[in-house]
């Protein structure tokens, strides 16, 4: 369960870079 958070966490953060570049 830690480790699945971990990579969801990873994830978002990757997400959120992809958008702000988009939005840039």
């Amino acid at each position: 369960q830690v480790v699945q958070y971990g990579l969801q966490e990873e994830q978002n953060a990757s997400t959120n870079r992809q958008r702000q570049s988009e939005e840039t």
